[in-house]
């Protein structure tokens, strides 16, 4: 019998489990309406961990990836002792949701009609169940795609 990632912590998960309990995670966003895919970044901006549909590409990820951690630091402010926080950028019917933390970027890809307030619990215990992961795994390291 598997993990139930779903209810595991992320240090109660082996390191041949994390991906699928990464994956797990990210997956679980798209259970709120309006949600398309999740992203995230480490540190240092690399392109970790991704669940977005199949017209996205991992190239347009990496693209993407250094004009999101750009808007991070300019929000964040130069030497900003606490870079936590959340954004809302919103194009047409697009929204491109991040919240930033010590670890990395979340992102996630959602249309005008999502519930903001629940994106932003949903991104919360995301964030809380996916930075140990974060500080176990090298920022170099991928973690297995999900895409559909």
């Amino acid at each position: 019998m598997g993990i139930d990632h779903s209810r595991a912590r992320a240090d109660d998960v082996g390191p041949e489990d994390r991906a699928g309990f990464a994956d797990d995670l990210l997956t679980a966003l798209r259970d709120l309406e309006g949600i398309w895919g999740s992203f995230v970044l480490s540190a240092d901006g690399a392109l970790v961990l991704w669940d977005v549909p199949h017209p996205i590409t991992e190239q347009a990820l990496d693209e993407v990836a250094p004009r999101v951690m750009r808007i991070r630091d300019v929000l964040a402010g130069a030497g900003a002792a606490d870079a936590s926080y959340a954004c809302v950028l919103r194009f047409a019917e697009h929204r491109l949701c991040f919240t930033s933390w010590d670890h990395g970027v979340v992102c996630v890809l959602a249309s005008a009609a999502a519930n903001l307030a629940a994106l932003k619990m949903a991104m919360t215990l995301t964030l809380r169940r996916l930075e140990p992961l974060m500080l176990s795994m090298s920022t170099s390291t991928s973690l297995a795609p999900t895409t559909d």
